[in-house]
């Protein structure tokens, strides 16, 4: 029998929680498997650190990988100024190749060195066309960024009370055709042990055309409410009892 270490908090079974199920960027605390991998979507969707990492490491890997191959060709076979290190050499001239600047102080002497640095131009055409592809699609893809109040409230609303938090369009564009969605996950602890509820709540104005400004959720709290007649200490605590 497997034993559940953690709780996905996804399933209406209750197992002790140790980790977030929402990152606090709205990403999924998830991983998936045997699923197809797509470098594309990985590339754009990581942090500006590692694809920034990923360009700079392979492009030194890539350099270092001919400046190899100039090595067991042979350095001499290079014209133009030497530096001493055959490595250093070698590195030097893939990188006049690879970004295609032309030759300067070093060049090709013979067919074997040309033909392998006009294939080294060629590749290296081809990377920065696909790291120019990568970066105009991550900043060409549209992302929404709305910031939450940092508390909830319950507070006095018409003839009851009234669940209400505020969120804003943290960018300067405005966004339209707004719609607001609650889900609320509830740890029910009835005779069969504890189970996870899930409720959606309803809200006073779900939609909006646009949203320049901020906008306050307004889940009334009355008889068909999940959270009616619930205590503070209620809401406070980590288990409801189902009576």
């Amino acid at each position: 029998m497997l034993k559940q270490l953690s709780d996905p908090g996804l399933g209406e079974k209750y197992y002790q929680n140790k980790n977030r199920i929402i990152n606090k960027d709205g990403s999924f605390n998830s991983k998936r498997k045997g699923m197809k991998w797509h470098l594309y979507h990985y590339l754009i969707s990581i942090g500006t650190l590692q694809i920034s990492t990923i360009i700079i490491i392979t492009y030194l890997i890539t350099n270092c990988f001919f400046a190899m191959i100039y090595m067991i060709v042979g350095i001499e076979k290079l014209g133009g100024h030497h530096f001493g290190n055959v490595f250093l050499t070698g590195f030097l001239f893939s990188m006049q190749a690879f970004t295609t600047v032309g030759f300067g102080a070093i060049y090709p002497h013979d067919y074997l060195t040309g033909l392998i640095s006009g294939m080294e131009a060629l590749f290296g055409l081809l990377f920065f066309a696909f790291a120019t592809g990568i970066v105009y699609g991550r900043f060409s893809k549209p992302t929404a960024f709305i910031k939450f109040s940092e508390n909830a409230i319950i507070a006095p609303y018409k003839d009851g009370k009234a669940l209400m938090f505020r969120i804003v369009n943290a960018r300067p564009n405005t966004l339209i055709d707004m719609n607001v969605r609650i889900i609320l996950a509830m740890k029910i602890e009835g005779k069969e042990g504890i189970n996870r509820k899930y409720y959606n709540l309803d809200i006073e104005t779900a939609s909006v055309i646009f949203f320049p400004m901020p906008w306050t959720i307004v889940h009334h709290i009355n008889k068909n409410s999940p959270l009616h007649e619930l205590s503070q200490k209620d809401l406070q605590g980590k288990r409801i009892k189902n009576s």
